[in-house]
Parts: structure tokens; C-alpha cells; sequence
């Protein structure tokens, strides 16, 4: 594979990248954000949980406060979260972040959304 096909999933280009943003920018911008995203997503496909749980975590708190607690990605952040802490086989902290998601789901979708009935 090319190095620019490679650098799209190199957790350590990204860490790097992430490092740049947070000394340029600071803590709550939209490219800390998306940095912490695609990392938790890279790191919980290549089953480093622990890892994928503090980005995760770090994104979560960073939409919390850009777009509160009604926003899609609060839910989809829970979700990811709730998945891993069940994989971790810590199934209180998995059942606690899914039921957090589905209240966002509701609040923002409905209950007939996909996400809510299914």
C-alpha cells in the first residue's frame, strides 16, 4: 500500500497530528474532535479497546460541549462506548452508555427512528 493509503489508518500519524492540533488550537475544536474520533475508530477496529475508550471518551466531552446532550453524535459516541465496555466485558458500564444513547437517539430522532425501535 502507498504511504497515503497507509497514513488513513496509522494511529501513530494521527497521535502525531493530534498532538500539532491541540498545541495549535486548543482543547474544543472541531479538529481535536475529529482527530479523537477517527483515532477511537481506528484503535477499537484493531481491538486496542483501552486506547479506542480514551478517544472516545475525549471526543464525548468535546461534543457535550459544542453540541450538549442532544446531538446524534452524543448517541453514536455512547454507543461505540457502550460496545467497548461490553467487549471489556464490563457489562454494568456497557448497559449504562447504550441506555444513555438510546435517550439521545429519542430525544433527537423520535421513537420510530431506526435507531430508537430497532
Amino acid at each position: 500500500a502507498s504511504w497515503r493509503e497507509h497514513r488513513k489508518v496509522c494511529t501513530f500519524d494521527l497521535e502525531r497530528k493530534l498532538g500539532k492540533e491541540r498545541g495549535r488550537v486548543g482543547g474544543e475544536d472541531p479538529a481535536i474532535l475529529e482527530a479523537c474520533y477517527k483515532l477511537g475508530s481506528l484503535y477499537y477496529e484493531q481491538d486496542r479497546f483501552d486506547e479506542a475508550e480514551e478517544r472516545y471518551q475525549e471526543a464525548l466531552e468535546i461534543f457535550l460541549v459544542v453540541d450538549g446532550e442532544g446531538s446524534h453524535n452524543v448517541g453514536a459516541l455512547c454507543t461505540n462506548l457502550g460496545n467497548i465496555y461490553e467487549t471489556q466485558g464490563r457489562l454494568d458500564d456497557g448497559l449504562r452508555m447504550q441506555k444513555r444513547a438510546l435517550r439521545v437517539y429519542r430525544r433527537v430522532h423520535g421513537d420510530g427512528h431506526e435507531k430508537v425501535a430497532s
